[in-house]
């Protein structure tokens, strides 16, 4: 298969799903209401007038829909979402996750300016309504999406997920997110190793007295991950990950390969990150900004369809892109990086079992704060190991096309 699926699984395992009712249409779908029950309505209004005095919000609408009875549109300054939760302390602290996260997204790109048009998120109470949508809406791809467990997907320019629990939405979230937000404004595709491992470095996220705080150090799945992988002896070389197309590990279903890769991913960018600050997470950052501007000095055959952001990042050229933008930046001395890195992954495993592991929680206590006048979120510590990325100059933004390719 040639086109470039990228899945998140938070479990780190393929299950197969019952099938949704198959829908005329995803425009039907979308638009067609479900009758509304008294119960629904009320909770609909009690959840505006909660969500009306958020000052991250712009506004709240009602949604007719095809897969509840009753939902809510969401409008935030970035982020337009439909939503049939009824759960409030998880609708609550939506909007202000968003626009935070946008913000960090911004900052750790260097894009000061973006499209005016709200980004789509579609979030839903229960896994059957999301099945519902996303079988209308993925068309020829459902037999791929439906075996997402636990998961959510970036597909055609939305974001889809389902409920499953403050902390693990959010995470989803965090990270399907980033691909909406580097396929609408990144002047380049980005290979599989840097959009799947900036994802998962956003699926990190503890909710503080300041708003949210985005670190990968409070990712438990995939340091969990990490140590699985460790017990299964199931090793993937860092220029192994540098190559794989995640497409491949979804036509031979493998659990335990899937989790090596993602968790695996998961150490090497934070490898970059923490290792040499000084030096490997300056030149992430570079490679980071120069794909958001168009700046990478790699072949030009290859560049011409990294430029074509609706073209499919095959397998070959998956992995041709990953090891020329790779050598760009952070050279070709694998032998060296490699011990450092394992050295590195072996340290996440060690520290994440001694008395002061972070428990990573989501929902401590703490009154969110946001600021609608500009990009501060009041999140003091915002910064996690991001700190220092979105120091430069702002890169601008690329505005947004319609993306025919399916992420999971």
């Amino acid at each position: 298969m040639k086109v470039y699926l990228k899945i998140l699984l938070a479990g780190a395992a393929l299950l197969t799903a019952g099938c949704g009712k198959t829908a005329d249409s995803t425009k039907a779908n979308i638009q067609s209401p479900a009758p509304n029950s008294s119960e629904a309505v009320s909770q609909e209004s009690s959840l505006t007038i909660m969500l009306e005095n958020l000052p991250a919000v712009e506004s709240v609408e009602m949604w007719e829909n095809a897969f509840a009875d009753g939902g809510i549109t969401i409008k935030t300054e970035h982020y337009a979402v439909h939503s049939t939760l009824k759960d409030f302390l998880l609708t609550r602290r939506i909007p202000l996750f968003l626009e935070t996260l946008h913000s960090r997204f911004q900052d750790v790109t260097g894009i000061s300016e973006v499209s005016r048009r709200q980004s789509e998120i579609y979030i839903f109470a229960e896994r059957e309504q999301w099945e519902l949508f996303t079988e209308g809406f993925t068309a020829e791809y459902w037999t791929y999406f439906k075996n997402i467990k636990n998961g959510a997907f970036y597909h055609n320019g939305v974001c889809a997920a389902y409920n499953l629990g403050l902390n693990k939405t959010l995470s989803l979230l965090g990270h399907e997110c980033w691909h909406q937000f580097s396929r609408r404004h990144f002047r380049y595709q980005l290979p599989a190793w840097i959009d799947e491992g900036m994802a998962i470095s956003f699926e990190g996220v503890r909710f503080t007295d300041g708003g949210f705080d985005f670190n990968p150090k409070y990712n438990k799945l995939r340091i969990q991950g990490l140590k699985e992988a460790a017990a299964d002896n199931y090793e993937i070389s860092f220029t192994e990950l540098l190559t794989i197309n995640p497409t491949s590990l979804f036509k031979n279903p493998n659990p335990e390969k899937t989790n090596a890769y993602y968790s695996k991913l998961y150490s090497f960018v934070r490898f970059l990150m923490e290792y040499d600050k000084a030096n490997y997470a300056s030149k992430l950052f570079n490679l980071i900004q120069d794909g958001a501007k168009g700046r990478w000095g790699i072949s030009r055959n290859i560049l011409v369809n990294l430029e074509d952001r609706n073209a499919a990042l095959n397998t070959a050229l998956n992995r041709k892109a990953g090891v020329a933008v790779f050598e760009e930046y952070f050279g070709s001395d694998y032998e060296k990086m490699e011990k450092q890195y394992r050295t590195f992954s072996y340290s996440l495993i060690t520290k994440s079992s001694g008395k002061n592991a972070d428990n990573g929680e989501l929902d401590s206590p703490g009154l969110s704060r946001y600021n609608k006048g500009g990009r501060n979120t009041g999140n003091k510590s915002a910064g996690g190991s991001f700190k220092g990325f979105g120091e430069k100059p702002g890169l601008g933004g690329f505005g947004s096309n319609k993306d025919t390719q399916p992420r999971l």
